[in-house]
């Protein structure tokens, strides 16, 4: 074997540890068993855009999740024809986990504010994983209204004594 190829070979061992490790860190994940995850690091790829390119536009179907290595990247949605900054991510921030569970049509524009490198795994590759080890269904669907709950919990705290309206709004984890 070549020094070329070994490097190659090293390069992939060093991305499947760390994409291992990004896994083990989401919540989304951290409950599988460490086959399962391994499977994961193994499926995910790694993937940088540029400085205002988009990732997932606005009411196109979403059929992936990213994780944030590096970067920012800017959440927009269309308000009468014009597009209106929502908020930022950066590294660490998990998005599009419904995503995989199912069909879903995006209602925002997610755009790279500086050079993004993130962790993407695709509904295809995450359902192939998912079919390998169908008993561990309940435990990722846990960890999906896990997260809406504290999403939700969390707003309640930042604002609810803010908002009249945006209070009898909430209720996501009643769905």
């Amino acid at each position: 074997m070549n020094s070329s190829m070994e490097k190659n070979e090293l390069c992939g061992a060093c991305e499947f540890q760390e994409n291992l490790t990004v896994l083990r860190g989401i919540n989304f994940f951290s409950q599988m068993p460490l086959e399962m995850i391994k499977g994961f690091a193994y499926l995910c790829s790694r993937e940088s855009v540029k400085t205002g390119e988009t990732l997932f536009q606005e009411y196109e179907e979403m059929d992936r999740a990213f994780y944030i290595i590096k970067g920012t990247a800017a959440l927009f949605r269309n308000v009468h024809g014009k597009e209106k900054p929502l908020r930022e991510y950066g590294p660490g921030v998990f998005l599009g986990g419904l995503a995989l569970l199912g069909k879903l049509r995006q209602l925002y524009t997610l755009r790279a504010v500086s050079d993004l490198s993130f962790l993407m795994i695709t509904r295809d590759k995450f359902i192939l994983a998912m079919e390998r080890f169908p008993e561990l269904k309940p435990k990722v669907i846990q960890a999906m209204i896990d997260r809406i709950r504290v999403w939700e919990e969390r707003f309640l705290v930042e604002h609810g004594d803010e908002c009249e309206t945006c209070i009898g709004k909430l209720g996501a984890i009643l769905v």
